[in-house]
């Protein structure tokens, strides 16, 4: 149910025709990008409940987990190509590709977390590396495809 609701908050928002005004420039433009990464991220989290475990933990395998990856990118394909009809909205395979580096991301953290050998710095280190490469994403969809 949570990954309904959340699904469908990322349409209701990729629905509306200027969510951040008629033009936003500066920071109010790159924080609105970089909300891609960030609800994908999400996503991720809230799906990641629902993968295969083994001894109580979850499986970060292709079997395990590359249905939910598909579901995932082929979504954000979906609710761009959805964006591509809003009046005062467009699609980029840029968004798209933000899309995926914060579901990456959130795998990755989600990944290390469960290892037996994982420390807090080891977790500190990879989300800042998260934020950095969302931040990286969240840049390139300001470039023209």
């Amino acid at each position: 149910m949570p990954v309904c609701l959340w699904m469908g908050l990322i349409w209701f928002m990729s629905s509306l025709s200027n969510p951040l005004g008629r033009e936003p420039r500066g920071a109010l433009a790159y924080f609105g990008n970089l909300a891609h990464p960030f609800e994908y991220g999400v996503l991720t989290l809230l799906l990641l409940p629902t993968a295969q475990r083994f001894q109580g933990w979850i499986r970060f395998d292709r079997e395990s987990l590359g249905g939910r990856i598909a579901l995932i990118l082929t979504y954000a394909g979906i609710d761009e190509f959805h964006q591509s009809f809003v009046l005062g909205r467009h699609s980029s395979p840029l968004d798209w590709l933000a899309d995926a580096t914060g579901m990456y991301c959130t795998l990755k953290i989600a990944a290390y977390i469960s290892d037996a050998d994982a420390t807090s710095a080891g977790v500190g280190k990879r989300c800042l590396y998260g934020v950095f490469m969302c931040c990286i994403a969240a840049s390139f969809t300001f470039l023209e495809v």
